[in-house]
């Protein structure tokens, strides 16, 4: 038997297909685990790097840039191994969640620092995982189905995004801020596009435990999606975020 798959997180090996000779094979419930424990992994980080920033902020500070970019790198790197390399993808996808919390614990302190009294933090954390659980109830109930059409669509959409953001990025080294004279009004529509794209990816992903369980995938497949997930969730909170923040700022 063999596994198929579209899911860019997944490597090279697992969509090319395996003869699966070993008798254990990936489930639900080993998707749920491991997705779990690397979530509370992310929350432990980034918890415990929040409160030593609280009570040792001076000792810290000198180190947060450092971290801050060194995290993203790491946990950038980490996901790209885990891609291109079935077998790695348990010690990567670990490195990935380790990574990650560093980098959101300094993120959100940093958020909650400019907005001290908006608690912009907490709410886009309920908001990450109110989405979460609405679109696993939807597609668990059949009410939302990922098709060949709508993988294609979401797939071809992130690639635009990807490039507008690569071109702004070239333009603001070069100095010419492409993105500066949007309204706010404009930037809430893009990235309320973003946060929309971000719920078509959990779907995706959904829908990618769904074919391995139902294919017979390996159970080293689980951590391939849970890796999935894990950056899907990471990119919407990022997103909610950003959001929040041009919101408050167009109130005030």
């Amino acid at each position: 038997m063999r596994y198929n798959t579209r899911n860019p997180i997944l490597t090279k090996d697992l969509s090319e297909g395996y003869a699966f000779e070993s008798t254990e094979r990936a489930s639900f419930s080993g998707v749920a685990v491991k997705s779990g424990a690397l979530i509370l992994l992310i929350f432990a980080i980034a918890g415990g790097l929040w409160y030593n920033l609280d009570y040792n902020f001076a000792t810290i500070e000198p180190y947060i840039f450092p971290l801050f970019i060194g995290s993203w790198i790491i946990g950038f790197i980490s996901v790209l191994v885990a891609s291109f390399s079935y077998r790695m993808a348990p010690l990567f996808t670990v490195i990935y969640a380790v990574a990650q919390g560093v980098f959101l614990g300094l993120f959100s302190y940093i958020v909650n620092m400019g907005y001290p009294t908006a608690d912009i933090i907490p709410t886009a954390i309920m908001i990450t995982f109110a989405i979460f659980g609405f679109l696993l109830f939807t597609y668990a109930t059949g009410i939302f189905k990922v098709g060949f059409a709508f993988r294609k669509f979401v797939y071809a959409a992130t690639f635009g995004v990807f490039i507008f953001m690569m071109i702004a990025m070239i333009g603001n080294a070069f100095g010419a801020n492409l993105t500066g004279g949007f309204t706010p009004q404009i930037l809430l529509i893009i990235y309320g596009g973003m946060i929309l794209l971000a719920s078509f990816h959990l779907l995706i992903d959904f829908d990618n435990a769904k074919k391995a369980v139902e294919y017979g995938a390996p159970k080293r497949a689980e951590w391939m999606l849970s890796l999935g997930l894990l950056v899907t969730l990471v990119w919407l909170y990022i997103t909610i975020v950003r959001f929040l923040i041009i919101l408050l700022g167009r109130r005030k």
